[in-house]
């Protein structure tokens, strides 16, 4: 596989010299132009649900997310997808992680639909949350848009 970048497409005929030839200096050449690679990957934190609204500290629940691949190339490193509640609604590392899971090969154009059980911690604070998740939060995988992979969900009163 090769990396994304530019590359220049030449040709060698009778690299090994088997051949013995008058002139065995010009067996090489370069195309004009340049040929670029691209790897098109675009992982998509697409929705989060759960049907609890209210919770308590120590309960656990039941949350599905699902990740999108909207790019035309498979990806091609694992990553990281955690879900996370937050006192706000912009869903970020720096919120209380409850939990993570890899993400491994996603097909250009597909989805995958993870259902999870998660406890709400007994150390947090009583209070009004977002529930979100983040797909590639550790940016394992180069991806051609970074700004799409946190999304919010349900509010969740947490007492």
């Amino acid at each position: 596989t090769l990396a994304p970048g530019t590359y220049h497409l030449g040709f060698i005929v009778d690299s090994t010299n088997a051949q013995e030839e008058t002139d065995e200096g010009n067996n090489s050449g370069v195309a004009v132009g340049t040929l670029t690679i691209v790897r098109n990957v675009d992982l998509v934190a697409s929705s989060i649900s759960t049907s609890a609204s209210t919770l308590n500290l120590g309960d656990s629940f039941n949350v599905t997310t699902v990740t999108s691949n909207q790019g035309s190339s498979v990806t091609t490193s694992n990553s990281l997808t955690g879900v996370y509640l937050s006192t706000d609604s912009t869903i970020d590392t720096s919120d209380q992680r409850l939990g993570a899971r890899w993400q491994y090969s996603l097909a250009a154009g597909a989805s995958a639909t993870t259902n999870w059980t998660l406890n709400i911690p007994s150390t947090l604070a009583p209070g009004t949350y977002h529930l979100g998740f983040i797909v590639d939060s550790t940016n394992a995988q180069e991806e051609t848009d970074e700004s799409n992979n946190a999304s919010v969900g349900n509010v969740l009163i947490i007492q």
